[in-house]
C-alpha cells in the first residue's frame, strides 16, 4: 500500500513541477505522433550583464574618486611609478590610466566636492 502511495506522490509531485514551470509561459509543440505537448518558455536573466555593468561603473567611478582625491598631477605620477615597476604593476598602470570616462566623472566631482 505504501510502495502505491509513494509512485502517486511522485506522479503528484511532477505535475506540481511542470505546472510551476509552464505558470511563467509556455509554447506548444506538435510531436511526430500527433502529441500535442506543452514545453515552458526560458526566460533570459539578465542579472550577470547587469552585474558586469555595476562592476565596470563602480570601477570607472572608483577611478574617478582617486583622481580627485590625489589630484591630477599627483595621480599621473603615482602612475608613471607604476608603469616603470614590474610586468604586473604595468599592467595595473595601463588599466589605472585616466581616460575620458574616469576624467570626466573626475571633473564632474571635483565640481561637485568644491
Amino acid at each position: 500500500m505504501s510502495d502505491s502511495y509513494a509512485q502517486f506522490e511522485k506522479r503528484i509531485n511532477a505535475v506540481a513541477d511542470k505546472h510551476a514551470k509552464l505558470a511563467g509561459g509556455y509554447t506548444a509543440q506538435v510531436g511526430n505522433d500527433g502529441l500535442i505537448t506543452l514545453v515552458p518558455v526560458r526566460r533570459r536573466s539578465y542579472t550577470r550583464v547587469r552585474v558586469l555593468v555595476a562592476m565596470v561603473a563602480g570601477f570607472f567611478i572608483f577611478k574617478a574618486l582617486a583622481i580627485t582625491l590625489t589630484g591630477p598631477l599627483a595621480y599621473a605620477d603615482r602612475i608613471d611609478v607604476m608603469a616603470a615597476g614590474t610586468q604586473f604593476e604595468q599592467i595595473g598602470a595601463w588599466i589605472m590610466r585616466p581616460g575620458p570616462v574616469s576624467e570626466f566623472l573626475s571633473s564632474a566631482m571635483m565640481r561637485l566636492f568644491s
